[in-house]
């Protein structure tokens, strides 16, 4: 199927992808609702996300506005951390979107900690925070 192919079969109004929101709870359901809330600020981070083991998320794209350089850092089981000191003031929105095993994934969660750092949790479909599930990620930060 050519590309053009599947863009027409793309529909931003309905929610197809596991998105999480770090923006105060807006009730966002759908793509194009989504993408209208990230669509302005001054600053980026936008990166392709895979994690295996005890180790942070390994950025294999990666694309920013953001200084210091953020970096990721390994919490625990299914618990990471973007950080970048002072980059992330309050309303910062966050988007995710995991290419990963659909039969393992239950949740992802991102959340603007502090001016620091934003975490990221991943859940198993028990609802178990767990790693190895992170597969060609894509993580993407507005910053106002």
């Amino acid at each position: 199927m050519s590309f053009r192919e599947q863009s027409r079969m793309f529909d931003p109004d309905v929610p197809t992808l596991p998105l999480a929101i770090a923006d105060g709870g807006t009730g966002v359901t759908t793509l194009a609702e989504l993408l209208n809330l990230v669509g302005s600020g001054s600053a980026y981070y936008w990166g392709v996300l895979n994690q295996s083991g005890s180790s942070a998320p390994v950025v294999t794209d990666e694309e920013h506005t953001i200084s210091p350089a953020p970096t990721w850092g390994y919490a625990d089981t299914g618990k990471y951390r973007l950080e970048s000191n002072g980059s992330f003031p309050v309303g910062t929105k966050v988007l995710v979107t995991n290419g990963g095993d659909g039969s393992t994934f239950s949740f992802v969660e991102a959340s603007r900690v502090d001016a620091n750092g934003i975490d990221l949790v991943i859940a198993d479909a028990s609802g178990t925070l767990a790693d190895d599930i992170l597969v060609n990620a894509t993580f993407f930060v507005r910053i106002p």
